[in-house]
């Protein structure tokens, strides 16, 4: 019993090392360096950012992409679903 439950600890440890070696820390390396690239130029985003204009234009952007995304699953459903009915 203990042979097989020191079996299943070491199958999982492994595990673990596999995820993290090639899971964790690739991501945890990559949000890393972006942090380091956006600090940089950080402050020069926040000034376009802050912008009236620039927050109307991008606020306009999300709002019709969403709306195109939205109303294309609305037209999917209402196909997939749709029923003919024949006059009589």
């Amino acid at each position: 019993m203990k042979k097989m439950l020191k079996t299943i600890k070491n199958f999982f440890q492994k595990i673990g090392k596999f995820f993290d070696k090639y899971l964790v820390t690739p991501i945890s390396k990559s949000v890393l360096f972006i942090t380091k690239k956006i600090s940089n130029s950080g402050k020069a985003v926040e000034t376009w950012l802050s912008k009236t204009n620039t927050l109307l234009f991008v606020s306009l952007l999300i709002s019709i992409t969403m709306f195109i995304v939205i109303d294309q699953e609305t037209l999917k459903y209402s196909q997939s679903t749709a029923e003919v009915l024949e006059s009589l």
